[in-house]
């Protein structure tokens, strides 16, 4: 049985496209810390890194 947090906690996404000027500042910043908050919170990556493709309107920058 689910806890009522569990039961009327709604589910989110982020979806982000990040372009990465920097590949040591985003590292230290960021990608060494995400892991662990993800994990805080029971989140799971869906899809994590790697190449894109654009199947509908490309971003404008």
């Amino acid at each position: 049985m689910k806890s009522k947090k569990e039961s009327t906690m709604p589910k989110g996404y982020v979806v982000a496209n990040v372009r990465i000027d920097d590949p040591d500042g985003y590292k230290a910043s960021y990608q060494d810390h995400v892991g662990s908050l993800v994990e805080k919170y029971q989140g799971t990556f869906l899809v994590r890194g790697g190449y894109k493709t654009d199947l509908e309107n490309a971003f404008p920058y």
